[in-house]
């Protein structure tokens, strides 16, 4: 049960960086913000790390993790940031709190399964 929430986690983040998050924040002038070099970075380095950790589960080396780290240590902020940012729009911010926290409980519980 717990390798089939593990799983289902981790491609519902594939989902989301590799092609919702692209189509709802389309509009560079309205949401600028996720055109940022940081934001774009993390985006990136999701996908980077979701493929081979969802299909190639035998893909443990210091790139991996290295990645891993850095997802998790971003999501983690990403989360504090939008809990503050609460109050401006409750609905999205209540989203990407839940998102944040998905994907760093994906990179945790990859790591301990290092």
């Amino acid at each position: 049960m717990f390798e089939f929430i593990y799983r289902a986690i981790g491609l519902l983040m594939l989902i989301w960086y590799g092609t919702i998050r692209w189509t709802m924040f389309a509009d560079k002038t309205r949401y600028a913000w996720a055109y940022a070099p940081i934001n774009m970075t993390t985006a990136f380095l999701s996908v980077v790390f979701l493929i081979p950790s969802l299909f190639m589960p035998t893909i443990n080396n210091a790139y991996m993790l290295g990645i891993a780290i850095f997802l998790l240590l971003r999501n983690i902020y990403y989360t504090i940031e939008d809990i503050i940012d609460y109050p401006t729009n409750p609905k999205m911010q209540l989203f990407f709190i839940a998102l944040d926290l998905l994907m760093a409980i994906y990179v945790t519980f990859w790591i301990k399964n290092l």
